[in-house]
């Protein structure tokens, strides 16, 4: 009977062993979970502030397209208005002069963009 307590002593003493080692693994591993759980929140959060900040500026962009447009459709009425009355409106431009206007004009607004770019 002494014999079955001694193994009754050592069984459980090393289940104690054992649990108090499985206790410190946890403990570790709740340790390492909350660095990363702390580390995804702080991503979380810079993520947001900067879909917050891309908002704004797309607003931003939005509102200064909307008044370039706005002022283009003004200029075009102001333009129509000073020549209705105009004999030159009628006269058709030859096509490679348009052709040429235009390439122009692209080169200015390429040119314009390249240097608000810098």
């Amino acid at each position: 009977m002494t014999q079955f307590k001694y193994i009754a002593v050592i069984i459980l003493v090393v289940l104690c062993i054992w649990l108090y080692s499985s206790n410190q693994s946890l403990k570790e591993q709740r340790e390492q979970l909350s660095l990363q759980l702390k580390s995804t929140q702080e991503t979380l959060i810079f993520m947001q502030t900067e879909n917050i900040r891309i908002n704004e500026i797309n607003q931003i962009n939005s509102r200064h397209i909307q008044q370039l447009v706005y002022e283009s459709n003004t200029i075009r009425e102001s333009i129509k208005e000073a020549l209705k009355n105009e004999t030159c409106t009628t006269v058709t431009i030859p096509v490679d002069v348009v052709d040429q206007l235009r390439s122009h004009a692209e080169r200015i607004r390429t040119a314009d963009s390249a240097s608000q770019s810098d």
